[in-house]
């Protein structure tokens, strides 16, 4: 009986031990992908964190909760092999990135840092942060790896550029939703020969230079839902980045005047460019739209010292709307003539054929043509050859009128613009005058405060 106890004794402390050591366990107990149902950490402590994964080449995890990925979790687990990492929605907060990993997808997350042992050469070609707390990509120049980059959602606020510079591979770049408001460039120029998507969409952008981009594979880019009113370097989009496919640069402040300018071969009619136009929702615009894209005419200071009491305030809105009532009531006017003539025109025709198929009929049953008929049949004609010249007539007329409208309203809107611009720059004047004054009137008062 003493026996007995003491072997169940013994058993049980030996299955403790095991089951404290290790706390989970693959699915399969071989094979190159280790899968994991739970992971939590150990009662022994994080380095018991994952199971053996000698020879294993990728490793997912389909839940738990685990605060962060050490060194010393990686150093335990014999993973000298593994390539891949598949860690999602575990409320990581810290990730260690040995040098032999080639993918991370560690969305949903809360990481802040992701962590290296700051030498060695790293082979990381995936990564995908989205939906986490992310903040500093400085943390990612170690990465000269990188095909593709991930980082939605996620809390950068100044963004600079330096770090990708490094990554010569790269191909997909996106920065989506993350409030950046600034963008810092990089010392020597931002080229990346093989980045096909970039994606700086749902921020809180205004402007940014692109003066020393050189991006020849760019085929998306996705600048929506921000506050941009212009970007000062970009005179052509389809010049500045001439492999470009999708471009969207709906909802933001855009500047009427430089969108047009900047899109005009996008918009031609007989245009051969391949570019696509994302214009985001079909909303109505308070203002104007330039190629279905809403935007403003705005006044902003050219100072960038002097404050600017009006740097976007919209100009002409109730003139605005008045001239698109105006041309849209042209418009419908100009439908209504054109499908009276389409009326006139089909039973004019109906008409002919009508009065053509009498005509057979009678010569087919050889019934002799009295002279009245072939004068009525001649007047008939007449009637309709003078009703078509009147139409021509009116057709020419109309569309005289049609363009002498367009014409006024494209001089009109020419004259808008040079008022605006005349506007915008008795403004900053006055601005720049203001700020001097203050200025000086700060200086005098200090040197009067001094003095005494």
């Amino acid at each position: 009986m003493r026996v007995a106890i003491y072997v169940l004794l013994m058993w049980f402390c030996t299955f403790a031990a095991a089951d404290s050591s290790s706390t989970a366990v693959c699915v399969k107990p071989r094979g190159k992908v280790c899968s994991i149902k739970v992971l939590s950490e150990g009662i022994s402590g994080p380095a018991s964190l994952l199971p053996d994964l000698t020879d294993r080449i990728e490793l997912h995890v389909a839940a738990g909760q685990v605060k962060a990925l050490t060194e010393a979790n990686t150093q335990s687990s014999n993973m000298g092999r593994l390539r891949i990492l598949r860690l999602e929605g575990l409320g990581m907060e810290s990730v260690f990135v040995r040098e032999h990993f080639e993918e991370l997808h560690l969305r949903e997350n809360r990481i802040v840092n992701l962590t290296t042992t700051g030498t060695g050469s790293y082979h990381l070609k995936v990564l995908d942060l989205r939906k986490n707390q992310f903040a500093n990509v400085i943390q990612l120049q170690s990465f000269v790896e990188m095909v593709e980059l991930q980082l939605d959602d996620n809390q950068i606020r100044v963004l600079p550029l330096e770090p990708f510079t490094r990554m010569a591979q790269l191909r997909v770049l996106s920065l989506t939703g993350n409030r950046i408001h600034q963008i810092v460039p990089s010392m020597a120029s931002f080229e990346l020969g093989e980045l096909e998507h970039f994606s700086l969409a749902r921020n809180e952008l205004v402007s940014f230079g692109t003066a020393h981009w050189q991006l020849p594979s760019l085929k998306t880019l996705l600048l929506n839902n921000n506050r941009l009113v212009e970007l000062p370097d970009v005179t052509d989009f389809e010049t500045e980045f001439f492999s470009l496919e999708q471009l969207a640069l709906g909802e933001n402040d855009w500047s009427c005047s430089w969108l047009d300018s900047v899109l005009g071969s996008v918009t031609k009619p007989d245009r051969e460019t391949s570019i696509k136009l994302d214009v985001g929702p079909n909303t109505e615009c308070p203002s104007e739209k330039v190629a279905g894209i809403c935007c403003k005419f705005t006044m902003s200071s050219t100072s960038d010292t002097a404050p600017s009491t009006a740097s976007s305030s919209e100009l002409f809105v109730s003139e605005i709307r008045q001239a698109r009532e105006h041309s849209e009531k042209l418009t419908a006017m100009h439908e209504e003539v054109s499908r009276h003539w389409d009326e006139r025109l089909k039973a004019l025709q109906t008409k002919l054929q009508d009065m053509l198929v009498v005509a057979m009929a009678e010569l087919q049953v050889k019934k002799p043509v009295t002279v009245l008929q072939v004068t009525q049949l001649r007047e008939e004609l007449d009637g309709l050859r003078n009703q078509i010249k009147s139409l021509e007539k009116d057709k020419e007329l109309h569309h005289r009128m049609e363009k002498r409208l367009v014409h006024f309203m494209i001089e009109m809107k020419n004259k808008l613009l040079h008022q605006t611009i005349e506007t915008d720059q008795l403004l900053s004047q006055g601005n720049e005058l203001r700020y001097s004054f203050d200025q000086q009137f700060k200086e005098r008062t200090k040197k009067d405060n001094t003095s005494q």
